[in-house]
């Protein structure tokens, strides 16, 4: 059995971007993360190092966040692999991350980063 445990929106105002103005200003972001889990079926979760802590995908989120730099894309393989080192045991991982309202761009609603791996590559779409 496949458990997929996550969280969706988490809002983050952070430096990164490449232009000056986002340097200075920041942007606000939100990030989705799904972490997929395999456990056999037979067995019923009843500690928290049996499963994903949400808690722990926060902290590493914010913790990129807080650095800064230049790309959302940086960013993103960055919580990809500290996800994979906190939680070995994960199957895959499904993050988004949206720029919302970015100064540079202002016709646009947001723009994005996802990126997939292990199980959520070879969900069917």
């Amino acid at each position: 059995m496949t458990i997929i445990v996550g969280f969706e929106q988490l809002t983050i105002h952070s430096t990164i971007g490449l232009y000056p103005e986002e340097k200075i200003l920041g942007n606000t972001f939100l990030i989705d993360i799904q972490v997929a889990l395999d456990i056999e079926d037979n067995v019923i979760i009843s500690n928290i190092d049996q499963t994903i802590d949400y808690s722990r995908l926060v902290s590493i989120s914010k913790e990129v966040f807080a650095k800064g730099g230049d790309l959302i894309e940086t960013s993103a393989q960055q919580i990809i692999q500290l996800i994979n080192e906190a939680f070995p045991h994960s199957k895959g991982v499904n993050l988004r991350i949206a720029k919302m309202r970015p100064a540079t761009l202002p016709l646009l609603q947001n723009t994005l980063v996802q990126i997939e791996t292990g199980y959520f590559e070879q969900s069917i779409k």
